[in-house]
């Protein structure tokens, strides 16, 4: 049986989107950036070992540069060809 993924077009961006749309511009703390991108999809998908760092927890980790911009473009390292996001430049 092939395995089902929770994933939507434009996921692999979604960091890059709150950081420009809504950390940049002071709508969210940090914090709550780290809750909508780790914490809150983790207790959704029922993942206990996942969203947060502390000990007997998965260390998954991601690093940003929100100075950095870049131009959203294919190709994407997903299996979807597509993102709301083409063209756009994100942090």
């Amino acid at each position: 049986m092939k395995e089902k993924r929770l994933s939507f077009i434009g996921g692999g961006n979604m960091a890059e989107a709150i950081i420009k749309g809504l950390l940049s511009k002071k709508v969210i703390e940090e914090i709550k950036m780290v809750e909508l991108l780790s914490l809150n999809p983790a207790v959704l998908l029922n993942l206990p070992k996942k969203g947060r760092l502390s000990i007997g927890m998965d260390a998954d980790i991601c690093i940003l540069e929100p100075a950095k911009e870049r131009k959203v473009a294919p190709p994407f390292k997903s299996r979807s060809l597509n993102s709301p996001f083409i063209g756009k430049k994100l942090r």
